[in-house]
């Protein structure tokens, strides 16, 4: 499983390299993005796409890296709550197991047929 993670990031890697390649020209353009909002008017300094295009890919990879970060915590919270459920149930099962039968007599079959 190993082999195959590393030989899909060496595919991703290699069609980034060659799209960054083939569009250098296009990626280098710059341009500027505007926001109105409220009769408020935003605008940024000229950058180029390719710089667009790392900053989106980065704040993605942070996202994900918190989202799944959050979800482990959770997860390990959740197994520890199970071993010490299971280790309760242990024990338990472990003191009716050495718990001494009452010396009641119960009737077998052979003694019912009256053999």
């Amino acid at each position: 499983m190993r082999y195959v993670k590393v030989a899909i990031l060496v595919l991703i890697f290699f069609f980034s390299m060659l799209f960054f390649v083939q569009n250098t020209e296009l990626l280098s353009m710059s341009l500027s993005l505007k926001l109105d909002i409220l009769g408020n008017h935003f605008e940024s300094r000229e950058i180029p796409i390719y710089l667009l295009i790392l900053i989106a890919f980065v704040v993605g990879a942070f996202i994900s890296l918190f989202y799944f970060l959050a979800e482990k915590i959770k997860l390990s919270k959740q197994l520890r709550v199970c071993k010490s459920k299971i280790a309760d149930l242990e024990k338990e099962v472990n003191s009716l197991r050495n718990m001494p039968l009452e010396e009641e007599r119960f009737s077998t079959d052979s003694e019912t047929t009256g053999s």
